[in-house]
């Protein structure tokens, strides 16, 4: 019976690259569940409110949602703080 050689050892470089694109992948899925789950909070609380304050149907209500959802997310927030920054001292 003769001896099998060594196996040639595997390089590090594979291995760190696979572990850091998974380190991404999952990263990337948090951000996007975090995303929707603010979107969802946002959207079921500002429902909530249209609802009780209007008293309109369900679905009027839901348009009305989406609505203020889309005009919040597309704010440009920015705006809103430069003022503050203009009359700082520099």
């Amino acid at each position: 019976m003769n001896p099998q050689p060594p196996a040639p050892g595997i390089s590090r470089i594979p291995r760190v690259l696979v572990a850091a694109i998974a380190l991404a992948l999952c990263a990337l899925s948090t951000f996007a569940l975090i995303q929707a789950g603010v979107f969802y909070f946002i959207y079921t609380s500002l429902f909530g409110r249209v609802t009780e304050l209007t008293g309109l149907d369900v679905w009027v209500s839901r348009a009305i949602t989406l609505a203020l959802c889309a005009l919040v997310w597309c704010l440009p927030w920015h705006l809103l703080i430069l003022p503050l920054f203009g009359s700082a001292k520099r």
